[in-house]
């Protein structure tokens, strides 16, 4: 159901043309999937501080599909601003509302993109090591900021009319 409803809120946009639907659906698809791996490893997380000799491979399989997500929304980021801006070509209509959003941009890379991704390698080591107590620790900080950074995106895709 919840998927019906995303796919008719994104045909709802009037500004999104025939060549941006399914890159809006791809991104809200990246962000659903980056937002439920980071909250799954979490709970995960929390469930070895309680059976602490459960395996140790599903909560690497869930890490590295975050650490994956995170590099993914990085990327689709830079092919949004790279949308957006055109390197050098005068703006858009749609390029002076990203302009007008700016902060906005600030706020969602510096808490939505940087931190996740620099948390990425404390996860995988200390999930690597064995150390869960740390690594949820981790994982509920990268929750944190991937949510504030996620809803800074989503923000930013109302208003611009351009997944970021």
């Amino acid at each position: 159901m919840a998927v019906v409803s995303g796919l008719a809120a994104i045909t709802y946009f009037p500004w999104v043309g025939q060549d941006q639907w399914l890159f809006l659906a791809v991104h809200a698809l990246i962000a659903a999937l980056v937002m439920g791996a980071v909250i799954l490893a979490m709970m995960l997380g929390h469930w070895y501080l309680v059976t602490p000799k459960l395996s140790i491979t599903p909560l690497k399989r869930y890490s590295g599909s975050y650490i994956l997500l995170t590099v993914l929304t990085a990327l689709e980021l830079i092919l949004s601003y790279s949308l957006i801006v055109g390197w050098g070509q005068p703006l858009t209509p749609v390029g002076q509302r990203f302009m007008g959003e700016i902060l906005f941009v600030v706020f969602r890379v510096a808490w939505g993109i940087l931190p996740p991704l620099g948390m990425t390698y404390w996860i995988w080591e200390t999930v690597r090591m064995k150390s869960t107590q740390s690594a949820t620790g981790i994982l509920y900080a990268a929750m944190i900021c991937t949510m504030i950074g996620e809803g800074m995106g989503l923000y930013l895709t109302l208003a611009t009319g351009v997944p970021f």
